[in-house]
């Protein structure tokens, strides 16, 4: 299923035709959803997530976003994730100038709200551990496709840093490599045009 989804936004990114919009990007306003899949050691989830980015100038731009954990894919091994919700803030680099093809890559800091339960534990028991705000720093690589005036397409990937410490698990590594896309939004109302070039 996930890889049907997967390629039917690829073959929605190659059969769009892409406007070369010449207004600059500094000051452009993106916000997007999207779905993203992750895979650590001890699940794979997948989650609906949002951002929202303003660009600096059109190479430095500041994001934010969250991250909704929906659920896990196939069988936990040890344990049940309860809830594994994130949200994070961080730079973009970006490698193109006024194009609608925009390659960057960034790092995030922020804190995920982790729950777990073991699979062993009796029925009607307590919960085994409480909600804990871990750390997290992610790095990230991806591009926004700029398909139109006001809307975008987006993929991303990306490398999460998590530590998820109680006394009852002291130190799980909770690493997660995943991979997001979906689709955006984005007005100029801040952005500068392009200057004409002279003969």
């Amino acid at each position: 299923m996930v890889r049907k989804v997967v390629i039917l936004f690829l073959g929605l990114l190659c059969s769009v035709s892409i406007t070369q919009s010449q207004e600059m990007r500094d000051g452009l306003i993106r916000a997007g959803l999207g779905l993203r899949l992750g895979n650590s050691a001890v699940m794979s989830g997948f989650y609906a997530g949002g951002g929202l980015e303003y660009y600096l100038d059109d190479r430095i731009s500041i994001e934010g976003e969250g991250n909704y954990y929906l659920g896990h894919l196939g069988d936990s091994i040890n344990y049940n994730v309860v809830n594994n919700h994130s949200l994070l803030a961080g730079p973009n680099i970006h490698f193109l100038r006024s194009t609608g093809f925009d390659p960057y890559a960034g790092v995030k800091v922020g804190v995920a709200f982790t729950e777990m339960n073991p699979l062993d534990h009796e029925p009607g028991s307590p919960c085994y551990e409480k909600l804990q705000a871990d750390p997290l720093v992610a790095f990230q690589l991806g591009f926004n496709y700029f398909t139109e005036k006001y809307f975008h397409m987006f993929m991303e990937g990306g490398y999460a840093l998590q530590k998820h410490t109680t006394a009852a698990n002291p130190s799980m590594n909770l690493n997660e490599l995943s991979f997001k896309f979906g689709l955006g939004i984005h007005v100029g109302w801040f952005c500068k045009k392009e200057a004409p070039q002279s003969d």
